[in-house]
């Protein structure tokens, strides 16, 4: 049947109203509050990455890259390998906005158990945790020879696991670095990106497979080729100020050590 009004009507970018006489299950309330977030940031013209938000010693990054290059077990890798203050905004999907910064993006973090066996602290924090909130997770994947049985862990448990960890929601953006697991290295391999190519597939904006971008939904102020054309200029930028890197590691390098090299990078900007 077709939808002859939104679905969301927007009263002042901070309240909406629901539009819908039917029964919404909680699954779908949640996708529409995404497709609000979604909606409202790249309206404000942000682009919405495949990537993790984070913060070492006030250096604001975004590990971005395809699911399986490894930004989540570096993520984890450096807030254990960091003596100081480190910052979570969000895991696997994360905002970069029109002035500069990272806005986070509310989705938890769906860990693969060999991930999670790779860090000390979250695999000791799991075992005896034993159960979390709203997630498949079972002591015994910890235990099992598989590493790709996947389970949700959500925002707040980041803190808990990493004491000198604090959620942020924005930070400024210093650097995006594209993480590639390498079992095979003896050293890690550091390289600046110049080809936008080699970032602007990590982009979801405008195409987002998980997002229906249906104008029934919620108005947008922008076309698709607006939104495109948008996204390529801010990412170009990026690459322009030498703040795009590729870096290849193995996981099995000692947090301390891959602390300081990507601390090396953060220096070269």
């Amino acid at each position: 049947t077709a939808v002859k009004e939104d679905l969301i009507r927007n009263n002042n970018n901070k309240n909406f109203d629901l539009l819908c006489s039917c029964h919404l299950e909680r699954h779908e309330l949640i996708y529409l509050v995404r497709e609000l977030v979604v909606r409202l940031e790249e309206n404000n013209k942000s682009i919405f990455m495949h990537g993790n938000g984070i913060v070492l010693d006030d250096k604001g990054i975004v590990l971005t890259g395809n699911s399986g290059s490894g930004k989540t077990t570096l993520m984890l890798k450096l807030f254990e390998g960091n003596p100081g203050k480190c910052g979570f905004l969000s895991n696997d999907r994360v905002f970069i906005t029109q002035d500069g910064h990272m806005d986070y993006f509310p989705i938890p973090i769906i860990l693969a158990s060999g991930t999670a066996k790779n860090s000390p602290m979250m695999r000791e924090f799991l075992r005896k945790k034993g159960k979390l909130y709203d997630s498949d997770f079972d002591v015994s994947m910890l235990e099992s020879d598989k590493n790709d049985t996947k389970f949700a862990l959500f925002r707040p448990y980041i803190p808990q696991v990493y004491e000198n960890c604090e959620l942020l929601e924005r930070h400024k953006l210093d650097e995006i670095i594209i993480p590639k697991i390498d079992f095979s290295r003896s050293s890690v391999s550091v390289g600046e990106v110049t080809d936008i190519q080699e970032l602007h597939h990590m982009c979801f904006t405008p195409f987002d497979y998980e997002s229906l971008r249906k104008p029934w939904i919620m108005k947008r102020d922008f076309s698709d080729v607006e939104l495109f054309s948008g996204s390529v200029k801010l990412l170009e930028e990026k690459i322009r100020e030498g703040k795009v890197f590729r870096l290849k590691y193995n996981p099995n390098f000692s947090s301390e050590f891959l602390q300081d090299e990507v601390k090396k990078l953060t220096k070269r900007i």
